[in-house]
């Protein structure tokens, strides 16, 4: 454990170093300084993809390259549907949202402050009392494509986001339901990432999650695997040792600043076998082969970053589908950004072995 924690900190000098800063712009489009002008999923999925409506918010300035992101909820968020400067958004540190949108019901929203000290935007990520199935909670997202277009891993890739809690609240019916889970809240950045095995061209695509805060204590270790026929397509949220994370408790101080290293959050996956099914219902296990120790072989294909909650349980065999408690949780982001250094990506060096 010392020697992963170890390299985890000079990976992480090494990025916050002068040269390293003087990188440029992250790979992704900056949320933070272009202009808010989002475009939104409608929640349905088209061609293998997120339905888009046509509609872009009355906001000034061009679109942005990011969009809003909505899966399982019961209403969803419409660009057509905003509020500004309204009083009942107001926030301690930035006042009220210069533009709001806020789901019927209250069940999520996304509010856009400004921060006028940083000249920058910063973003309310908003999610309350979620339904369970076997495709996940509901939840809410804000999601871009790197620039020019997928970026190979073979060097180190550094993400930075600075984030606070500006609303946390959970209560369970019963005993049970809190120690199932079926109550829960998260919030996650996620990269969706390729490995393209060099030997038969076969895609593994790869939903790799970060918990930046949730509700439930202590380490996370989440995976799921398909493998269908032409790709394999897996979700794996893993806790790292060194890892930064948020109490799940609201705050009115500044927003902080997390850093990690993305290429070691593949070390577990790559190392390990995992248990997998096949369309048919079959269980097998996933091994990478020798090829996936190679970076050059892994590509960042897009980010998402936003929160997930359930509160109902949905899914097949489930002895009660009702609300079993209530839970929200809110998130402030500002300052994404993704880097790709000079320094190269080792497997050894990376992942410690």
């Amino acid at each position: 454990m010392p020697l992963r924690c170890s390299l985890v900190a000079a990976l992480l000098l090494c990025a916050a170093s002068p040269a390293a800063a003087a990188q440029g712009a992250s790979v992704f489009p900056d949320p933070g300084l272009a202009s808010p002008r989002f475009a939104f999923g409608t929640g349905r999925q088209v061609r293998g993809g997120a339905e888009i409506a046509p509609l872009l918010p009355a906001i000034p300035g061009p679109a942005s390259g990011w969009q809003v992101l909505m899966w399982h909820r019961r209403h969803y968020l419409h660009p057509g549907r905003m509020s500004e400067n309204d009083p009942a958004t107001a926030d301690p540190r930035y006042g009220p949202a210069r533009y709001a949108f806020t789901a019927r019901g209250g069940g999520g929203h996304l509010w856009i402050y400004r921060d006028h000290a940083a000249h920058r935007w910063v973003y309310d990520i908003f999610e309350a009392n979620g339904r369970l199935d076997e495709r996940g909670g509901a939840n809410i997202f804000l999601s871009a494509r790197p620039i020019g277009g997928e970026v190979r891993m073979d060097h180190l890739l550094t993400y930075h986001v600075d984030a606070r809690v500006s609303r946390a609240y959970a209560s369970y019916d019963t005993a049970r339901a809190q120690r199932t889970g079926v109550v829960a809240a998260n919030a996650v950045t996620g990269f969706v990432v390729w490995f393209v095995d060099p030997a038969t061209r076969r895609i593994v695509s790869v939903f790799l999650q970060k918990s930046i805060v949730r509700n439930r204590p202590g380490p996370i270790s989440y995976r799921k695997c398909l493998i269908g026929p032409r790709a394999t397509v897996v979700v794996f949220n893993q806790t790292q040792p060194g890892d930064p994370t948020l109490p799940f408790r609201p705050s009115t101080g500044p927003l902080q600043p997390l850093d990690y290293v993305l290429n070691r959050l593949l070390c577990p996956l790559i190392a390990t076998p995992l248990p997998c099914r096949e369309r048919g219902g079959g269980a097998v296990t996933l091994r990478l082969p020798a090829s996936a120790r190679n970076f050059a072989n892994w590509y960042l294909r897009s980010i998402y970053i936003g929160d997930e909650t359930q509160v109902e349980d949905h899914r097949r065999g489930a002895r009660d589908r009702g609300p079993q408690g209530s839970i929200g949780l809110g998130i402030q982001i500002a300052g994404l950004t993704v880097r790709r250094l000079p320094q190269r990506a080792r497997y050894g060096t990376v992942c410690g072995g």
